[in-house]
């Protein structure tokens, strides 16, 4: 297990052009994605290691937060939402953490939120690094890709449980790595991707 703080604090907030701004202060944004629950959240990873997570109806307006996570953990990769209100976050240097922003949320509803909140787990799943994220509500199943292969991982409380770990039987060309999987519809089928072209399936027992 990691040491899970993830540093969170109140999101800036004002004109679209003084947004812009700081957005241009942090870094450029990506990878973004939506809450599950409607009216949803929205998670917005800015540069390499801060992620901005707002509401979007007007009834969510002051639950944004903005998180941060331990330089060493290496920049964002990839984040997921699960049902409730709990989010994934991949990061490069190998390590899942998650965050229970709906305890957050609740949090400074009733006491206001602290500098740092812990979060609930973190978990190093490779060594040498973690490429993507991907979560599959039919099986409530995770994958992550890194290293020299892929795992499948599950929820158990606030830890994490490998379910599957594998090494895949090819060399990688120097320059290329494994960069991606994708659930299909029941989730129970994979596919990993890699950077020189070849892609793999696998059927998840």
């Amino acid at each position: 297990m990691g040491r899970g703080i993830a540093r969170a604090f109140r999101s800036f907030r004002g004109s679209r052009r003084s947004l812009g701004v700081f957005f241009c202060a942090a870094g450029a944004p990506k990878l973004l994605s939506f809450s599950l629950a409607y009216p949803p959240f929205v998670a917005l990873c800015i540069g390499d290691n801060y992620m901005l997570v707002f509401g979007t109806s007007s009834a969510k307006a002051d639950e944004d937060v903005g998180l941060t996570f331990p330089e060493d953990y290496g920049p964002i990769s990839g984040f997921q939402w699960l049902e409730d209100n709990m989010m994934l976050v991949a990061l490069a240097n190998g390590y899942v953490t998650t965050v229970d922003f709906g305890a957050m949320v609740r949090m400074r509803q009733t006491q206001g939120l602290p500098e740092c909140v812990k979060a609930t787990g973190t978990t190093k799943v490779f060594n040498e690094y973690l490429a993507c994220l991907s979560y599959t509500p039919a099986t409530q199943r995770i994958g992550v890709v890194g290293d020299r292969g892929f795992k499948i991982l599950a929820r158990k409380g606030h830890e994490l449980e490998v379910l599957a770990d594998v090494t895949l039987e090819y060399t990688l060309s120097v320059g290329n790595h494994i960069d991606s999987l994708r659930w299909d519809r029941e989730g129970k089928g994979v596919v990993i991707t890699a950077t020189d072209g070849w892609a793999w399936a696998f059927e998840i027992n």
